[in-house]
C-alpha cells in the first residue's frame, strides 16, 4: 500500500451517468484529490455526462465496455494492473459483482463496495447470492445508511462481519448569480427530484387538497421531470389544484426554490438517503418525509421534520397543517435540520468516513 500521505483510488461503477451513485463518486474524488490523493474512475458500460465532468477536472476516466462481462472484466483487469490502485471502490451490485474479483486478480490491496440503495426484501435471490460471494473478496461493504446495512446483514449468505454505515453527504444545492423572483403565496411545500411512482406524489397532492379544504392557504412546487408528471398534472386538476400546485420541471439551480419555499416534502413509497432531502435539510427548509428507507432515521435523529406513515394522506395532511400554522416549529425544526446536516451529512464528512475506511482495511 502507498504510504499514508497518499492514496490512489479507483472508483468503479456501470455508468457515468446522472444519478445519485454518480454524483457521489464525483464529490469524492474532487474531495479526495484536493487533499492530495490521485484518483480515477471506471464505468463498465459506458459513460455519460459525469465522465465529462470528471474528465474537464483532469481526473481519468477508463471506459471498459460496452461488451461482455468477460470482456469488460478482462479491459477493467489490464487498466487496474497498469494504474497500481491502492484501493478500488465499487458502487452497487452490479460493479461489485463485476470488479471486486477483477480487482482481487489484479493484486489491489483494499476493496470497498457501497450500495448505495436501500436493498430490501424480497431480495433478488441470484443477483444477491452474486453479490454475497463478490463481498467477501471485499474488505468492507458499505450502506449509505443504517436501514440499508441492516437490509443488508438479513440478505442471503451476508457478509455481516465487513458490513459498516457511511451516510450520504450533499452539498447545497445551486443558486443562480441573480435568484428569480419566485410567484410565492401563502405557505409553500417543495419538493425536488425525478418524477417517479416510487415518489408517490398522488399522496402529498390529495393531502394538500385535503388541507386547503380546510381553509388553509397551502401551494406545492413540483421541481423536477420524469414519466410521474401527466398522471400528476391531470391529478392535481382533477383535486381543484390549478392555482395552487405548480410544475417547474428540470431546474439547474434548485436552491432558488428551496430557499423561496416553506417547507421540503418527499412522499415516497420506496426510499434510500435521498440527495434532495439532504439539500433541503442544508437549506434549513423544515422537512415533512414518509417512514421509507433512511428517512425517519435522518429526521427524527436530528429533529428536523416530520415523518408521516407512506401513502398515509391524513398523515401528510396532519403534518402540513401543522407546519403551516407555526412559523416557530418552522423555525425550529429548520434549524435543527442544518446542524444535523452540518455534523453528519456534508461531502466533506462523507469523504473523510471513506479516506477513514480505506485506512482502516490496510
Amino acid at each position: 500500500m502507498a504510504g499514508r500521505l497518499s492514496l490512489t483510488i479507483a472508483h468503479v461503477n456501470d455508468t457515468l451517468e446522472v444519478g445519485g451513485a454518480e454524483v457521489l463518486i464525483a464529490q469524492l474524488c474532487r474531495l479526495h484529490r484536493e487533499q492530495g490523493h490521485n484518483v480515477e474512475v471506471h464505468a463498465l458500460l459506458k459513460g455519460g455526462p459525469v465522465a465529462e465532468r470528471l474528465r474537464a477536472l483532469g481526473i481519468p476516466v477508463y471506459l471498459h465496455g460496452p461488451g461482455s462481462r468477460l470482456r469488460v472484466t478482462r479491459n477493467l483487469l489490464a487498466a487496474l494492473r497498469r494504474t497500481r490502485p491502492d484501493v478500488v471502490h465499487c458502487h452497487n451490485r452490479m460493479a461489485t459483482n463485476w470488479a471486486a474479483p477483477a480487482a482481487r486478480w489484479a493484486g489491489v490491496p483494499v476493496i470497498v463496495s457501497t450500495r448505495h440503495g436501500l436493498v430490501p426484501p424480497p431480495f433478488s435471490l441470484r443477483g444477491e447470492l452474486q453479490f454475497a460471494v463478490a463481498a467477501r473478496l471485499c474488505s468492507a461493504v458499505a450502506g449509505v445508511c443504517e436501514a440499508t446495512t441492516r437490509n443488508l446483514s438479513r440478505a442471503p449468505l451476508a457478509a455481516r462481519s465487513r458490513l459498516v454505515t457511511v451516510y450520504n453527504g450533499a452539498a447545497p444545492a445551486p443558486r443562480a448569480a441573480v435568484p428569480p423572483e419566485l410567484p410565492k403565496r401563502g405557505f409553500t411545500l417543495v419538493y425536488v427530484g425525478r418524477l417517479a411512482p416510487p415518489k408517490d406524489l398522488a399522496t402529498v397532492l390529495h393531502a394538500v387538497a385535503a388541507v386547503r379544504s380546510r381553509g388553509r392557504d397551502v401551494c406545492f412546487w413540483i421541481v423536477g421531470d420524469g414519466a410521474l408528471r401527466g398522471p400528476a398534472e391531470r391529478l392535481a386538476s382533477e383535486l381543484g389544484l390549478h392555482d395552487a400546485v405548480t410544475f417547474w420541471g428540470e431546474q439547474a439551480c434548485a436552491g432558488d426554490f428551496y430557499a423561496a419555499a416553506d417547507a421540503f416534502v418527499l412522499s415516497s413509497s420506496s426510499e434510500g438517503l435521498p440527495l434532495a432531502l439532504l439539500e433541503a435539510m442544508a437549506a434549513g427548509l423544515p422537512v415533512i418525509v414518509s417512514a421509507a428507507g433512511a428517512m425517519p432515521e435522518v429526521v427524527n435523529g436530528g429533529g428536523g421534520g416530520i415523518v408521516a406513515p407512506a401513502g398515509s394522506v391524513e398523515g401528510f395532511a396532519e403534518a402540513i397543517g401543522r407546519l403551516a400554522g407555526d412559523a416557530a416549529l418552522r423555525t425550529a425544526m429548520g434549524q435543527a435540520g442544518r446542524t444535523h446536516y452540518l455534523a453528519h451529512f456534508t461531502p466533506e464528512r462523507m469523504a473523510e468516513r471513506y479516506l477513514e475506511l480505506y485506512r482502516t482495511c490496510q
